[in-house]
């Protein structure tokens, strides 16, 4: 069965794994010894949510360092070392760790700063957003502006690593390009990076400037709370980092209601087809709702032209449930059918579903038997819940 999360997977390890190799041969040219790199955290590389690749409206949150989270990503730079050499690391170690433990289980406030905001798009608080299940923290990607510890982190073992050896460390990182917005923009494309860093200055961390291609926009805020930038077609809205505004600096309802306005003032917010929990069918939704759908399933389409039908209309179901879930909201099965014989390939093939009788039951069906048979268990749970018949009932059963 075709994954859009291991297209992503595949397309984020050619795009960081040549640097990875590069980074680690200038490792072992450089001399640095076993204590050395034991000293230092684990590498940090992207990480994201399952759903992220099929999600409307990309969101990335960025921070500075994982500090001492080493441990959650690997025992430290000397195991990952060792593991490249003996041709066991990949370039999403990083991503599976994020998943297997991730900012649910961590509730740390720079996460809570990141939901709120986050969660004000979907009318949900940072509970909401940071549980497990939650198909909005599923639907996120996580990047730091330091792929290496900075000599400030409190995860550095400093009696084992001088100063200028971790400097050394953090010129190699740069140089392959570990720690770039671009690389990370190129592989994720997200719409919007919430960026969660600032310097003692009050200056965005590196990357940040036009020589590497970015655009300062404007300040929004009382005292420059958010400076906005745009590196392609992508807005990344620096704020500082949340430890500071923790010290009664901004709240965390302040930063969410300032990142809500600049994203409905950017026309992100508008993305979504809505913010609260609905439930669709077609004679009650407006025009513009009808075409906001079929916008959203044309355009995820478009990505996977060489799919066959029967893999990206369970793709799509898969993508219309992510969103409505989102919300809490429900579609009916008829609905979901019409929306899918708006896509430009479905109907170039003849690939038309019928909307009479148990067609869209069916069809539901088949998409949540199909997640299930191959123990995506999450998957088929949420289009199970997503679509019902017109009497409210569950269209999978």
């Amino acid at each position: 069965m075709l994954n859009a999360d291991e297209i992503l997977r595949r397309k984020m390890e050619a795009e960081y794994g040549p640097k990875v190799k590069d980074f680690f041969d200038d490792l072992s040219q450089n001399a640095f010894s076993d204590e050395e790199l034991n000293a230092v955290p684990a590498l940090f590389l992207p990480g994201w949510g399952d759903a992220y690749s099929s999600s409307i409206l990309k969101i990335a949150i960025a921070g500075k360092e994982t500090l001492y989270w080493g441990n959650d990503f690997g025992d430290s730079l000397l195991c990952d070392f060792t593991a490249f050499r003996e041709g066991a690391y990949t370039s999403s170690i990083s991503c599976k760790k994020y998943r297997e433990r991730g900012p649910a289980e961590w509730f740390n406030k720079f996460w809570q700063y990141a939901a709120e905001s986050i969660g004000r798009l979907f009318e949900q608080n940072k509970y909401d957003v940071l549980s497990k299940s939650s198909p909005v923290l599923r639907s996120i990607a996580w990047f730091n502006g330091h792929a290496i510890e900075t000599i400030k982190s409190g995860g550095v073992d400093k009696e084992h690593i001088t100063a200028e050896r971790m400097q050394q460390l953090q010129n190699l990182a740069d140089k392959h390009n570990l720690s770039s917005f671009e690389s990370f923009i190129s592989v994720f494309e997200p719409h919007v990076i919430l960026y969660f860093y600032r310097d003692s200055y009050g200056v965005a961390l590196r990357n940040l400037n036009e020589a590497s291609g970015c655009e300062f926009i404007r300040s929004w805020g009382d005292g420059d709370a958010i400076k906005e930038y745009r590196l392609g077609d992508t807005i990344i809205l620096n704020m500082r980092h949340t430890t500071w505004m923790a010290h009664g600096n901004m709240t965390e309802q302040a930063c969410a209601n300032l990142v809500a306005e600049v994203l409905k003032k950017r026309g992100l917010a508008a993305r979504l087809p809505s913010s609260n929990s609905a439930h669709y069918e077609l004679w009650s939704m407006t025009a513009l709702m009808w075409r906001q759908w079929v916008t959203i399933v044309r355009s995820e389409a478009e990505h996977y032209p060489e799919w066959n039908n029967w893999d990206l209309s369970h793709h799509l179901i898969l993508t219309v449930a992510r969103e409505l879930r989102k919300t809490g909201s429900t579609m009916t099965a008829h609905t979901l059918v019409l929306l899918l014989n708006e896509v430009v390939k479905f109907r170039n093939d003849n690939w038309q579903y019928s909307p009479e009788r148990r067609g869209p039951c069916s069809v539901v069906r088949g998409a949540y038997n199909a997640y299930a048979n191959n123990n995506k268990l999450r998957d088929a749970k949420l289009i199970a819940e997503s679509f019902t018949k017109f009497n409210g009932e569950m269209a999978y059963s």
